[in-house]
């Protein structure tokens, strides 16, 4: 539903308008109808109507100084200005105002309609393209992703027509992230968006990495910085991460061979050294190794917050040994040591001190399983 305020001196005027137009026929209200500038102003500010029709003569404040004070804050609000015979001059500086319906006094139904009617249809055409806009501003994002693994595909050549979706020749450097667990790409590229912030142009995952489209910046190496701190601090392991460096978007799926480049060395390169996170788990081990509860799951669920399955198959691989067999080496080799360090120490002391709780039989089997003796008999062979 259309406001409409009306502002008028003359009494017989504001009546005639008011009564004789049907207000709902066209969509609209009458919020009003005063007969000075300065109560139509305060109304407009009060009511906010999308039309106001108003006569250019008016006590207290006149119809253009009227527009003018409003164009200035509310410059959607719309003015149908009534004129009077010789009044023309006024009428044409209202256009500075964008004001193009005028009414010559006295006016009949028919000219107060047409020009209604005109000023809706153009309201309603601006709420429309509005609409379309918003709506394409929420689509954007996702053009933009599509658009952007396209020209990575691709090239220039064949993704031509996704470079309407970026401004012209725009500058641009691709950076990569990659993590050792995919499953947690997702998660790495909501957290890298959001250090990186607004100059992300666009983002993709491409096969294993996480792909982000930005401006150049003197702050990209901070960043980056940061997306490495965060992610090992929330995943327990350092993403690899490269930049492409500075080319036009047209030229992304060079950018992003570069990058793919200098990513990959990174991953050769972490592939022959013991990753964070199992390095994180050794130290583990050999903080907790006299805790009976330590195992793989009870160290996923406690202290890492990961799969287990995935920790003991990257434990496996950088290691060569399980978990828990490596567990259980290092507490025969905490029990051997405490053996030399205290002559008259006890087997169920022992047993306890080394992870093996209340258990002193179970310690003896799996001791001598390991050493080749007995607690007793390895303590006589070596004395």
């Amino acid at each position: 539903m259309y406001k409409v305020l009306l502002a008028d001196d003359e009494r017989i005027i504001l009546e005639g308008i008011s009564s004789m137009i049907q207000w709902h026929s066209f969509g609209a209200s009458l919020v009003g109808a005063v007969q000075n500038g300065m109560e139509a102003y305060q109304l407009i500010l009060r009511e906010r109507p999308h039309i106001v029709i108003s006569d250019i003569k008016m006590p207290g404040m006149g119809g253009l100084e009227l527009i003018e004070k409003v164009s200035r804050d509310h410059p959607s609000i719309r003015f149908i200005l009534l004129t009077g015979f010789g009044q023309f001059e006024y009428a044409k500086k209202a256009m500075a105002y964008g004001v193009r319906h005028y009414l010559l006094k006295p006016c009949n139904e028919s000219h107060i309609t047409a020009s209604l009617a005109s000023v809706i249809s153009e309201l309603k055409k601006e709420e429309s393209a509005e609409r379309v806009k918003s709506d394409l501003e929420l689509v954007r994002p996702h053009i933009r992703k599509h658009a952007l693994q396209e020209l990575i595909k691709g090239g220039k050549k064949a993704a031509e027509g996704y470079l309407r979706f970026f401004p012209e020749r725009q500058t641009i450097e691709l950076i990569l992230f990659a993590l050792e667990d995919t499953g947690r790409l997702s998660a790495l590229q909501k957290l890298a968006a959001g250090i990186l912030g607004s100059s992300v142009i666009a983002s993709v995952r491409m096969n294993d990495a996480v792909v982000f489209a930005a401006e150049p910046s003197e702050l990209i190496a901070e960043k980056i910085d940061r997306v490495k701190k965060q992610t090992e601090k929330q995943f327990h392991a350092v993403p690899a991460a490269a930049v492409s460096g500075r080319g036009e978007i047209g030229d992304a799926a060079s950018l992003y061979e570069k990058a793919r480049g200098r990513l990959a060395k990174q991953l050769i390169t972490a592939s022959c050294q013991p990753s964070v996170l199992v390095r994180k788990m050794l130290d583990l081990i050999q903080r907790e190794a006299a805790n009976p509860k330590l195992s793989l799951k009870w160290a996923a669920r406690n202290v890492l917050y990961m799969n287990p399955d995935y920790l003991g198959k990257l434990f496996k691989q950088d290691t060569g040994e399980k978990f828990s067999s490596y567990v259980t080496k290092v507490r025969i080799e905490k029990a051997i040591a405490m053996m030399k360090q205290k002559n008259g120490i006890t087997i169920s002391s022992l047993a306890e001190e080394s992870g093996f709780g209340d258990n002193p039989k179970y310690f003896s089997l799996v001791f001598k399983k390991y050493t080749g003796y007995t607690p007793s008999e390895y303590r006589k062979e070596k004395s």
